[in-house]
């Protein structure tokens, strides 16, 4: 089976899915950090306004066969292009991440 990864602009309807993401124990015990309280929706919600209104990130949602696999953000940090990103454990393994660092350009 062929596997298409596409990337596209963050919409406010992919919130769900990056919560429910956010929340699996075994990705949080991967990530290189984790917010406070990580299963508060309320705080989750907060964070990405922020994040969808900072004109200064760049916001992708990794597709994978047109269902949303996670999220990358590019942005400058201490003048350096950054990029962070978290992927949903059901897509682990498959060269998801791998895929969607090279199809993404930096800030």
């Amino acid at each position: 089976m062929t596997i298409e990864n596409k990337l596209r602009e963050t919409v406010i309807e992919d919130l769900p899915i990056f919560f429910e993401h956010e929340s699996d124990p075994a990705a949080r015990y991967m990530a290189g950090f984790t917010p406070a309280e990580p299963d508060d929706r309320d705080a989750f919600d907060a964070r990405w306004e922020k994040t969808l209104n900072n004109k200064d990130v760049r916001k992708m949602t990794v597709l994978v066969n047109g269902q949303a696999a996670g999220h990358l953000l590019s942005f400058q940090l201490f003048g350096e292009p950054t990029v962070g990103y978290w992927i949903g454990r059901s897509f682990w393994g498959q060269g998801v991440a791998s895929a969607a660092l090279s199809n993404s350009s930096p800030v």
